[in-house]
């Protein structure tokens, strides 16, 4: 009868170890399940939201006969195939933006930047030739977003870095588990821990597909630098839109300096330039930092000289 009892109670606890192994590694596995899933599910989200805000029609107002003339002129000149069927529209949509290539369907601007092209256009002074030269680098960097596609590009790179960052930690997790014979785990206790951790690794994921997402952007921002420069008409062209950018990193090293980012009135140059650069990787992660353009553009002034 001991026997009996003892053999059952052996039984017992064999069959109860069993279903904890089993619930603890179903456990795990429902988490890695749930958190790969959902990080995965809100790149593809924000892909279709993306996808969706590309398709919606385009009803802004059309900018003024003698702008169009402009810059469908510019157009032409760079090849573009519907230099005379893409719509050029007022747009106030991008705050803090001037001209853009509008959702990849047209290329839009405030009303106030249209007006002062429009007065350019109709004046022959220095400064009116020099604004209409720097327009017309920046038509030429919206028009190279326009014919590669850069929006539904950037649509679609919103679900596949995501895609690769969890398929890349999911191939290393493996790896080590076998590279040191770790098996699942078979408590509740190296349960817990593990799925733990599988949720904390959601914030350095979020943080790799972040950084791979703005390196994009801004890679596609240096192929329309690249476009606008190969396609310069002048070396009077590539000066105003260097010192357009020049400009900028100068009011902006102005602006920090009156904040107090900057403590001594003797910074060096190299200090100015990495303040700004961090700044604008804050509040502007999209675009690569002004003076790293002023000397992009450095380059094809340099390769004009020559020719």
């Amino acid at each position: 009868m001991a026997k009996s009892i003892f053999r059952l109670a052996f039984f017992i606890l064999i069959c109860t170890y069993s279903n904890a192994s089993m619930t603890a590694h179903r456990l795990h596995a429902a988490t890695k399940i749930l958190t790969g899933g959902g990080f995965v599910s809100a790149g593809l989200v924000a892909c279709a939201y993306n996808k969706f805000l590309i398709n919606k029609p385009i009803e802004n107002e059309p900018m003024p006969e003698e702008v169009q003339q402009f810059i469908r002129n510019i157009m032409r000149k760079c090849g573009s195939p519907n230099a005379d069927t893409l719509p050029l529209v007022i747009s106030e949509t991008l705050e803090g933006f001037s001209w853009h290539s509008l959702r990849g369907k047209a290329i839009g601007a405030p009303l106030a930047n249209i007006n002062e092209l429009e007065l350019a256009l109709k004046q022959n002074d220095e400064a009116s030739e020099a604004h209409k030269k720097f327009v017309s680098m920046v038509i030429k960097h919206e028009l190279c977003h326009n014919m590669e596609n850069d929006s539904n590009k950037t649509a679609y790179s919103l679900a596949l870095i995501p895609i690769v960052t969890q398929s890349f930690c999911t191939l290393t997790s493996s790896a080590i588990n076998k590279l040191f014979g770790w098996r699942p785990p078979q408590t509740y206790t190296s349960c817990f821990f593990r799925s733990t951790l599988n949720v904390a690794m959601l914030a350095p994921k979020v943080a790799v597909a972040l950084v791979g997402y703005f390196w994009y952007l801004q890679s596609r921002e240096w192929a329309a630098d690249e476009f606008a420069c190969k396609n310069a008409w002048s070396r009077t062209e590539l000066d105003e839109y260097q010192n357009r950018f020049i400009m900028n990193h100068d009011a902006l090293v102005k602006m920090m300096r009156e904040e107090g980012a900057f403590n001594s009135e003797e910074v060096p140059p190299e200090v100015e330039y990495m303040g700004a650069k961090i700044f604008l990787l804050y509040v502007d992660p999209l675009h690569p930092c002004y003076l790293d353009r002023a000397n992009f553009i450095e380059g094809f002034k340099q390769k004009w000289d020559e020719e």
